[in-house]
């Protein structure tokens, strides 16, 4: 029987791939703990976001609150991936 793969949204950016694979490396170890989950394997899929296409940033003060997140988001809630791993400066500050 082969075991479904869970698929971790994320950013292609350097940082966020080394936050995404400390994340997936933690959570592969506590798998190791649950039979059922054992041996998961997870998977990257990175998503560009319109923060990325941008080649230049508007003024940091009216920065669309969305703008490393929105695509990130929709893809979990469209469920084309399980998860999301974000960076913290990349989230929306209310």
């Amino acid at each position: 029987m082969r075991t479904k793969s869970l698929k971790v949204g994320t950013r292609g950016s350097q940082l966020a791939l080394i936050q995404t694979r400390l994340v997936t490396d933690k959570l592969k170890q506590a798998f190791d703990n649950i039979p059922e989950l054992k041996n998961r394997p997870i998977k990257e899929k990175v998503i560009v976001t319109r923060g990325d296409e941008q080649s230049c940033l508007p003024d940091f003060d009216n920065l669309d609150p969305g703008l490393f997140t929105r695509e990130i988001h929709k893809a979990v809630v469209m469920g084309e991936v399980d998860f999301a791993v974000h960076s913290a400066e990349d989230l929306p500050i209310p």
